[in-house]
């Protein structure tokens, strides 16, 4: 379990920063599940039906040996927002641009080792755009109780065509840690 630690130049909690209904509902969701087993999830314990109303926003992604991750499930949001015909089945250093591959691999990787909530956003206002990118994801636990899958929601604010938005300016991406069960801040991730 994650230590809560003292930070005060963030905000205290993930209800304190400005989040959307939707991120509230799945960190509500997993915290649930995590309290009900008493344990960090697994993805047997998660059934996605559960939350119906993210089920577009939603995705699973499973560890693989070369220490990649193969998308187990993407709705329906996810794969327009990608424009093909889905990402499920397919491994993240085939979605992602090389480039961006191993940052977001890190964060993943830094979710797992904290078995914290993650909570990123990016406000693209700051490359001259309106919109707002935000996700918010957490680790599942195999057999050993270890984490080998990160499920989480994607919401993607107006409907930017991927081809613009990957011209675009880079906005900048700001990503910090919650504490499963308290929501209390951690830490921020690179």
């Amino acid at each position: 379990m994650p230590d809560i630690g003292s930070n005060t130049t963030r905000p205290h909690r993930l209800t304190d920063v400005e989040v959307s209904g939707e991120t509230i509902q799945f960190a509500t969701w997993y915290r649930d599940l995590w309290r009900r087993y008493d344990r960090m999830p697994t993805r047997n314990d998660t059934d996605p039906l559960d939350v119906p109303d993210l089920l577009p926003w939603l995705w699973i992604y499973e560890r693989t040996l070369d220490g990649d991750f193969l998308c187990r499930f993407a709705g329906h949001h996810i794969d327009v927002r990608w424009q093909k015909p889905s990402i499920q089945f397919r491994k993240l250093s085939d979605i992602l641009p090389k480039e961006r591959h191993a940052p977001v691999v890190n964060r993943i990787e830094t979710c797992f080792s904290q078995k914290c909530i993650a909570h990123g956003w990016t406000d693209a206002a700051d490359a001259g755009s309106n919109r707002r990118v935000e996700r918010c994801f957490a680790p599942l636990s195999g057999e050993a109780g270890h984490p080998e899958a990160i499920i989480g929601i994607a919401l993607y604010g107006g409907a930017i065509e991927r081809s613009k938005d990957l011209d675009a300016p880079r906005s900048v991406l700001r990503v910090a840690l919650y504490h499963p069960l308290s929501f209390c801040y951690v830490d921020d991730v690179a």
